[in-house]
């Protein structure tokens, strides 16, 4: 009798023995799935988030394909003005172009203003960080221009400034007014008097002109400039040949910036574009 309750108890210990065992592997199996499912979600989000900023460039060219007119960009045009949409897919999508030569180009800043003038880019930009009243070592232009003789750059972050140039933190100061545009095999690219930054604007013509920064500033803001010969007649005679040499009433390089959001997701794109003959080319992308 013992010797039988025995084997039943041992029967009845396996059982539960396998009953445990089973409820581990199907709590093991379960959180596997679990965590394969969770997995397949973000990739699929991902995915999502990644389609959008695709549309988003395809939206980005199709704005400044559909300029009215090429010969003029400012920030009345349609281009200019930020977009906001959701996809068929769920994602929020923001695309916000802006003219790349509204800027200095990093990348040409040795090269002369113009054949005829003395002075460099270089001249003009340590003009535009000195009205920082920050100090700037004069090593740090040096260094900098030794970069730019030697490779042609590209950043994203102006925090690359300072591994471009050891010590170079100050130039943050300015870094909103710099871009890093192919380097120009002739003449350098022209800023758009339509979108050039103030600052930028400012440390072209001097202090003294202020007020004539001023008023190109208000007269851009209705609509674009259309020629520069009536906006330059109001300066000193002295300054009209610079300007020439440097301004344009159009641009050629644009940047977008895409963002796209899905439940707590974010996927960001910035992108280089050169227009040119009805022609919209991607050059750089940054994901």
């Amino acid at each position: 009798m013992r010797a039988k309750d025995h084997r039943r108890g041992s029967v009845y210990l396996l059982v539960l023995l396998v009953m445990i065992s089973s409820m581990t592997l199907v709590a093991g199996l379960q959180n596997v799935l679990v965590r394969r499912t969770k997995t397949l979600d973000r990739i699929h989000i991902q995915q999502k988030l990644r389609n959008a900023l695709l549309l988003g460039l395809e939206e980005s060219t199709s704005l400044l394909l559909e300029d009215d007119d090429f010969a003029v960009d400012g920030l009345t045009d349609n281009w200019a003005i930020p977009l906001e949409f959701t996809t068929t897919e769920g994602v929020h999508l923001e695309v916000i172009l802006q003219d790349a030569q509204r800027q200095f180009n990093l990348n040409h800043l040795s090269l002369p203003v113009s054949s005829s003038m003395p002075f460099t880019w270089m001249d003009v930009f340590e003009d535009l960080v000195r009205s920082t009243e920050m100090e700037i070592p004069a090593q740090i232009f040096t260094n900098l221009q030794n970069e730019i003789d030697v490779y042609e750059v590209w950043f994203d972050d102006p925090q690359m400034l300072t591994l471009l140039v050891p010590d170079a933190e100050a130039l943050l100061e300015v870094s909103d007014s710099l871009c890093a545009l192919p380097r120009p095999e002739s003449r350098p690219l022209l800023l758009n008097i339509n979108t050039v930054q103030p600052e930028v604007l400012e440390a072209l013509v001097g202090d003294s002109l202020q007020g004539w920064v001023d008023n190109v500033l208000i007269a851009r803001e209705t609509e674009p400039l259309r020629n520069l010969s009536g906006v330059l007649q109001l300066l000193p005679t002295q300054v009209q040949p610079l300007l020439m040499s440097v301004l344009d009433v159009r641009s050629e390089y644009f940047t977008a910036r895409l963002v796209a959001r899905l439940d707590q997701s974010e996927q960001t794109l910035t992108a280089l574009f050169k227009r040119s003959e009805g022609n919209v080319e991607v050059l750089r992308c940054q994901w």
